[in-house]
């Protein structure tokens, strides 16, 4: 872990624990949160584009995926 991100950490855990959350659960809290932003910035593609290319790809070359 960076600078940047120790010192982004401890700001948030910081605030959790100001508004009143036990540390544990102010760290559970941090952990949601940036599991979350991870999970929405991920560099992977969107899932509207992986239905675009399942669909183009046919039901014989992927027969095992449904098609959402």
């Amino acid at each position: 872990m960076g600078p940047n991100a120790l010192r982004f950490s401890e700001s948030v855990l910081a605030i959790l624990q100001a508004g009143g959350l036990p540390p544990r659960l102010a760290v559970q809290g941090y952990l949601l949160l940036i599991a979350t932003v991870n999970g929405f910035t991920s560099p992977f593609e969107r899932p509207d584009t992986a239905r675009v290319k399942r669909a183009s790809a046919g039901p014989t070359t992927l027969p095992g995926i449904p098609d959402c």
